[in-house]
């Protein structure tokens, strides 16, 4: 299954560390392929590594870089969903010439799936993107037309069935159990220990300050769809001018990629060494204890060196506050660089090593 296909996370924590210094090799988390691609531009970057113990999140990852390498930017975002038409392209021609690039099972997948992507719904195809999909259909017929208002006035000038029906609705999303008929069965979200008041809590702060537009979170829960967004505001995977920075070290095949089937703590200690490398870990603390992170700092931060790499973690609904808290047991210098994340969801933390 895949579990997420569209942007979930907002990349600017990492490209903004990444810029402090000259990264050669980057490990990361696949995901969606979104983050990933969101950090390619990076002139000094050479190697990518990109790691999931899901198949089909690598199989995703995979299909959408080699596009980008491949496709105009234009057909690129065509080929992905992103845009709905473009001359008289057919995706199913565009996918014959993209398969001849792909890993044999990659190709293998993606032709057994070749609905998906003749449909236009590469972005959507995720079990995260299709719940928010059902949620958008909920918020739009509960709120029909005013949701173009909502979107480009702060909460403080809402009318009062708008503060009274979206007041119901926080309510209603602080239970699992909503969640779960909705069809999201992500343990990020249902696990026992999640805190499902922290995405009432983001949502809030940026109706509050009437950065909703700008938010690709809310404008997928509301609209459904990014189309709307600002460029200005798109995330860099999907942003023209940013992707064409990206293809340009595609084609000069200035950056190499692989693939691995295995979680990143199981590749990193594989490794005997680290040199100018760059670690996006995605919300790794959705899915592992903290104890599974620490061994990971504690590993990396074993090089000798004068600490020119760095690594980026992040936590959505569990375990937000253990590198700031006194359980955190580690004599490491960590730093909280959550207040970058522009979605106001997540606490990311960062490390030099």
């Amino acid at each position: 299954m895949i579990s997420y296909s569209h942007v979930n996370e907002d990349s600017i924590p990492e490209h903004t560390m990444m810029t402090t210094a000259s990264f050669s090799n980057m490990v990361t988390v696949a995901g969606s392929g979104e983050r990933v691609i969101a950090l390619m531009d990076h002139e000094s970057l050479e190697s990518i590594i990109i790691v999931d113990p899901n198949i089909e999140a690598l199989y995703l990852t995979e299909l959408k870089i080699t596009a980008l390498g491949l496709f105009s930017v234009s057909e690129y975002l065509f080929f992905i969903g992103y845009k709905s038409s473009l001359n008289d392209l057919d995706r199913k021609d565009l996918f014959s010439k993209v398969i001849k690039r792909l890993s044999k099972n990659c190709g293998i997948y993606w032709k057994t799936n070749l609905g998906i992507i003749i449909k236009g719904k590469l972005l959507l195809c995720g079990h995260f993107e299709r719940f928010l999909y059902r949620v958008s259909l909920l918020m739009r017929f509960l709120f029909y037309s005013r949701i173009d208002s909502m979107m480009h006035y702060p909460y403080a000038d809402w009318n009062g069935y708008e503060k009274s029906l979206w007041k119901i609705l926080k309510k209603l999303f602080t239970y699992k159990m909503s969640y779960v008929l909705m069809g999201n069965k992500d343990p990020a979200f249902i696990h026992e220990d999640a805190e499902l008041s922290y995405i009432i809590r983001a949502f809030q702060e940026s109706f509050d300050k009437n950065e909703q537009l700008n938010s690709f979170f809310i404008q997928l829960l509301f609209k459904g769809n990014l189309q709307e967004m600002p460029k200005e505001a798109l995330p860099n995977s999907l942003s023209e001018a940013f992707l064409t920075k990206v293809k340009k070290r595609l084609e000069q095949k200035k950056i190499t990629m692989e693939y691995h089937q295995t979680d990143l703590l199981t590749y990193l200690q594989k490794e005997k060494e680290f040199e100018r490398t760059f670690i996006s870990t995605s919300d790794i603390l959705s899915f592992e204890l903290p104890k599974y992170m620490n061994t990971i700092l504690g590993l990396v931060s074993k090089q000798n060196g004068d600490t020119s790499n760095h690594i980026v973690w992040r936590s959505f609904l569990k375990h937000r506050d253990f590198y700031n808290s006194r359980s955190n047991s580690t004599d490491l210098t960590i730093q909280d660089i959550s207040q970058s994340d522009k979605t106001n969801m997540y606490k990311v933390y960062s490390m030099n090593f």
